[in-house]
């Protein structure tokens, strides 16, 4: 049997204290219904991995699809665990084995958005600050954030986030920044890199004043421990070699204005 849900009213909080968080995460998430997407089976639901977990079915929803510019009416989506595993008709869903359904009329459905440069309160923080953060960025759509300045009390959060413990994103969490600092030469670099590996973080945030040589040895490490890196673009390093190293992404334009004038402009 079935469980059926009608969403709450939306609240008119902005920002809940943590006896709330539980009701709000149910009325914030369905006033404009998001799923964190993994592998889509479509309709047929056939074809896609076998899936654990709970199903759970959105019924009568608007779903808003990311391939075309159109919204689909009258739609149930199924999801099973962490998969999308049916969509289609409202009217040819076969809703057996799902556990929960929830009321979709009058509501949109769209995947979870990704923020990817996303600053999370550190280690010094209170706990309630940081939890409320948490909640806000799922609460406004968030359901994947890219952290671009970790500290070790984030890889717990991590933990806590992918396990239910707390509510909010996914969380890639990026290590303690690589600069003028901490890696001002090839043997820092290095050091500093396979540090962050070992500790488990997620990629490694760049930040002004690496030496171009310290810059390539932490090229070269991140390639063998499985870090990507970003952030930032160095001055002694340059936009174009930052690009051709592989640089994740570059979130600031740094360089881009030097790259793109003439060395005998920039020579005047």
């Amino acid at each position: 049997m079935s469980t059926r849900r009608t969403p709450d009213p939306a609240p008119e909080v902005c920002r809940p204290r943590a006896h709330a968080r539980t009701r709000l995460a149910a009325s914030a998430s369905l006033a404009a219904l998001l799923i964190p997407l993994g592998a889509c089976t479509g309709g047929s639901g056939d074809g896609g991995p076998e899936v654990q977990g709970p199903r759970t079915a959105f019924v009568g929803v608007s779903v808003l699809p990311m391939d075309r510019d159109v919204v689909l009416p009258n739609q149930t989506v199924i999801v099973e665990g962490q998969e999308i595993v049916w969509m289609g008709g409202a009217g040819d869903a076969d809703l057996e084995g799902v556990v929960t359904e929830i009321d979709g009329s009058g509501r949109f459905l769209l995947p979870g958005l990704a923020e990817m440069h996303a600053h999370v309160p550190g280690d010094d923080a209170p706990r309630d600050l940081t939890e409320d953060i948490l909640f806000l960025y799922l609460a406004n759509g968030i359901t994947t954030m890219r952290g671009m300045l970790g500290a070790p009390g984030q890889l717990v959060l991590r933990e806590q986030l992918a396990a239910g413990e707390l509510l909010g994103p996914g969380f890639i969490v990026g290590a303690p920044s690589a600069n003028g600092n901490s890696a001002p030469t090839p043997e820092a670099a290095e050091t500093h890199m396979r540090a962050a590996a070992e500790a488990g973080y997620d990629f490694m945030k760049i930040h002004p004043g690496i030496p171009l040589d310290a810059w390539d040895r932490l090229v070269a490490v991140a390639g063998e421990v499985g870090l990507t890196f970003a952030g930032h673009v160095p001055a002694d390093v340059g936009i174009e070699h930052a690009l051709r190293t592989g640089i994740a992404t570059v979130d600031h334009l740094d360089g881009y204005l030097q790259g793109a004038i003439s060395d005998e402009m920039q020579g005047r």
